[in-house]
């Protein structure tokens, strides 16, 4: 709670961290291995100002929620070398977003390795397709993705992509 008193008025901001299911102290983060993955935050705030005849209060919520959706396929593979495409589709608030960047990592055999070249397409539209090449055992291959959106808010999501 914030109070502040200024010219025979006071002033009082109060914020409450939403603890509803799924969020629990105003945060909701699920990165699964289905594809889908959220970051979310919730907070209402009050506002008050009181006067010497009168008080107004104002109520509202703040939600920043990013989430991802990933899907992929191999499509084509050489032995351990697999050409992987993804799709990507990124929302603010449930409307489609602009990434910043993607970190693409695969499971090998030495564990999670970063994508350190991919290629991008972007659709303007929240969608992107990433194709990239994986050695990877098997086959499958385990695909994570993390994206930054244009707040800066991380999400992530982990697929596995099988043969087309």
């Amino acid at each position: 709670m914030v109070k502040q008193r200024c010219l025979s008025k006071i002033y009082i901001l109060n914020a409450s961290l939403w603890n509803v299911s799924p969020y629990n102290d105003g945060v909701w983060i699920a990165w699964s291995s289905s594809g889908f993955g959220v970051s979310s935050s919730y907070v209402d705030f009050n506002f008050t100002i009181i006067g010497m005849d009168t008080e107004t209060r104002f109520e509202f919520p703040a939600n920043i929620t990013a989430s991802l959706y990933v899907e992929g396929f191999i499509i084509h593979a050489l032995d351990l070398q697999k050409q992987v495409e993804l799709t990507c589709k990124l929302f603010n608030e449930n409307e489609p977003a602009l990434a910043k960047s993607f970190n693409i990592r695969y499971y090998g055999k030495t564990g999670w390795n970063l994508v350190s070249t991919y290629r991008e397409t972007d659709y303007g539209n929240g969608t992107y397709r990433i194709q990239s090449t994986a050695e990877a055992a098997g086959s499958t291959v385990e695909v994570s993705v993390r994206a930054i959106d244009w707040r800066k808010v991380c999400v992530q999501a982990n697929t596995t992509c099988v043969r087309a």
